[in-house]
């Protein structure tokens, strides 16, 4: 534990805690009784409480007081009869009091004496004051009425003789008042060397500004491994104590993937603010209102570290607009989608990198365990630093155990391991590393990797021995401007998405013209294919003279489904609200014989290009799907499709690709089809509107 001894230092960094908890008592009233026994009870539950006897013998004991006071968490004053006869204890209380500024948690417990009688000293209480009038200075007498009455206005306990409660029951009580503050007031460890963390930290905190009311929610942006999570673990310790209640909850995005994932993070939330071990949550939805009713009261300072996506933040704290005025709400993230969807007065902090100073300090304290290292290694520490702006160390291509590998977002990033043999490797993220031109060579024993992402990354070849990856189902390669070739086998992947893809300078025709490729494309193998290429044109082998108005197509099959099956779509984005990537739901709607089945398609736009997008699901799935609608001879198909999310669009064309199989009946209507298109006015935005559809 450790404790912000100035509120208004430049540094965070803090001294330890001494102690937990420090009793200010009388000791002829209650040494031997009510506060000898909460002594003891509060060691028995592991609290280091300082008590006066604790002191060594020789030890000055104001010296010894002060610092024990100031360095205790709790500062626990016993009011008793005779507690205002004492000058010590009233300069006792002064000092305490002063803590109060300094996040320090103080509890006033009148022990068989009534608070009206301390706040307005009458009783003995009075009588004690009036005598030391006239033996010590008046200021100083006042100074003790107004701490005796300002300790009245805490929040604290009071027992009296008769009342219904035992002293052991009274005892219970403040000890569990004393375990919720502790575990609320405990502070986290931040770093071993933190090294830039100060400045930082301080510009976060003028941005919370704790001191104003309303409530703030702050982005804290970064790379991965730039720092986010250390500093917000640093203002976290620097402003806890201003609050009611607070906690860090960690790694979010890793413990969001399943239900009951989401359901004991919201358990964890509840369980360690309200300080209720046996609190149970049935699901999210129930979940999300517990955390609401029972937090909405409440200053709160929260931080959710490491969040990717929003409904993360959706499935802890709902619509985020419960808070008690005060409270503070603090998000790390890697995504700055994550932060602009907080809201129109959502603030921001973009982690800086360290600088070079200090870099240097950072890896001499690492390297050396000292910031002046011998003269001789000043020179190699520069290099490694330099390296390590740009590149990544050959030993982590040979990590047995790593199963996921994220890098998006580096923009610095140059060099990858020259080979990869990462065994247990499921998912590789690139994205955005546009100074990444080489993708290393492939292991034949990394055969577990289903997902690549190189979308907007530099690269400008791929390895032919990419084919190692046997178990690959999504390459995401849109965006990669520098790409030369690709290797044939590219095509039997089920989910591909390529786009503004140039070769030397002019755009590749095997994306204009892929009817080498349409076997496997409208193969049965694997659920589904998509593919995205930029393009001014449908291509000829899309055209067909069979068109119709509207966002929905319709056509006739028999028995069969056919063989070739595709919806296509061009279209231009005229702008889109992010800075950099847009993604967009394309939710397309399948109707057979009234059966319907959605597929909700990711795209993913960089800039204002033209671009067609062609989407197909397997010929077993969709022969499944035709048997299951009660088949004739005559079976009606229709495609309708939306956008879920209102956007300017010019949709140039849409359509569906369909190999030419005739009903046995009215086959005149068929005869000729093999392609159904949607002719849109090239000049009109086209705004679909939102529909509610059941998700197969």
């Amino acid at each position: 534990m450790a404790l912000q001894i100035n509120e208004g230092g430049s540094s965070f960094s803090t001294a330890r805690h001494m102690y937990d908890v420090f009793l200010s008592f009388r000791g002829e009233d209650t040494r031997y009784n009510f506060t000898g026994h909460l002594y003891h009870a509060l060691c028995d539950k592991g609290f280091n409480t300082f008590i006066d006897d604790n002191l060594q013998r020789g030890e000055e004991i104001s010296t010894e007081l002060l610092k024990a006071i100031e360095l205790s968490m709790i500062l626990i004053v016993v009011f008793s009869e005779n507690f205002a006869s004492s000058t010590w204890c009233l300069n006792e209380l002064v000092k305490i009091l002063e803590c109060k500024n300094f996040d320090q948690l103080i509890l006033p417990v009148f022990y068989k004496v009534n608070p009206s009688e301390v706040r307005k000293q009458e009783g003995k209480f009075g009588i004690a004051l009036t005598e030391h009038e006239e033996k010590h200075n008046k200021d100083k007498v006042q100074s003790w009425r107004a701490a005796l009455t300002k300790a009245t206005y805490l929040v604290g306990f009071s027992y009296k003789d008769g009342c219904f409660e035992s002293k052991t029951q009274f005892i219970k009580k403040i000890i569990k008042e004393i375990s919720s503050t502790t575990s609320n007031r405990t502070q986290l460890f931040v770093a071993k060397y933190p090294v830039g963390i100060d400045s930082r930290v301080e510009e976060i905190e003028l941005l919370l500004d704790t001191k104003s009311n309303g409530v703030r929610m702050l982005g804290i942006l970064g790379l991965g491994g730039v720092g986010k999570t250390t500093i917000a673990k640093a203002i976290y310790n620097r402003i806890f104590g201003r609050f009611d209640r607070s906690y860090f909850l960690e790694n979010i995005r890793e413990k969001s993937w399943t239900t009951n994932g989401i359901i004991q993070l919201q358990e964890t939330l509840l369980s360690m603010i309200l300080q209720d071990t046996y609190l149970k949550v049935d699901n999210v939805p129930k979940g999300i209102e517990l955390i609401m009713d029972r937090l909405c009261h409440t200053r709160l300072l929260l931080i959710l570290d490491d969040v990717d996506e929003w409904n993360q933040i959706e499935n802890l704290l709902g619509s985020c607009d419960w808070f008690s005025s005060g409270s503070r709400i603090i998000i790390t993230t890697r995504d700055k989608q994550v932060v602009t969807t907080l809201g129109k007065d959502h603030l921001v902090y973009e982690v800086k990198k360290l600088n070079q100073c200090e870099a240097h300090e950072l890896f001499r304290l690492h390297t050396f365990q000292m910031n002046k290292p011998r003269e001789d290694y000043s020179e190699v520490a520069k290099q490694i630093i330099h390296y390590a702006n740009v590149s990544v160390h050959e030993s982590i291509g040979f990590l047995d155990r790593l199963r996921k590998w994220d890098l998006k977002n580096c923009d610095s990033l140059q060099n990858l391991p020259n080979n990869l043999r990462l065994k247990s490797l499921e998912e590789l993220n690139l994205f955005a590393c546009p100074m990444l031109e080489k993708f290393p060579n492939i292991h034949q024993e990394m055969k577990r990797l289903k997902k690549l992402e190189l979308s907007y990354s530099g690269i400008r070849e791929l390895p032919s021995s990419i084919g190692y990856l046997t178990q690959l189902t999504e390459l995401g390669l849109n965006g990669c401007h520098n790409l030369r070739d690709l290797p044939d086998s590219i095509y039997k992947l089920q989910m591909l998405e390529i786009g503004e893809i140039l070769c030397e300078g002019e755009r590749s025709d095997i994306f204009v013209d892929p009817r080498s490729l349409i076997g496997e494309f409208f193969g049965d193998e694997g659920e589904k294919r998509s593919f995205i290429v930029p393009i001014t044109e449908i291509p000829r082998w899309l055209n067909s003279k069979h068109q119709s108005v509207g966002n929905s197509i319709s056509f006739h099959v028999g028995h069969k489904f056919p063989n070739v099956f595709a919806v296509y779509f061009a279209f231009g984005l005229e702008k889109h609200p992010f800075d950099d990537f847009a993604h967009y739901a394309l939710n397309v709607y399948l109707s057979i014989n009234g059966f319907e089945e959605v597929w909700i398609n990711e795209i993913v736009l960089g800039d204002d290009s033209d671009t067609l997008w062609v989407f197909s699901r397997s010929h077993l799935k969709l022969q499944k799907l035709l048997n299951e609608s009660n088949p004739s001879d005559y079976n009606h198909i229709e495609v309708t499709y939306e956008w879920d999310l209102e956007c300017s669009f010019e949709l140039r064309r849409g359509g569906v690709k369909v190999e030419c199989i005739c009903c046995p009946q009215k086959s005149s209507i068929l005869s000729s089809m093999a392609l159904t298109l949607v002719d849109y006015d090239s000049d009109s935005n086209l705004n679909l509107p939102l529909k509610k559809r059941r998700k197969y």
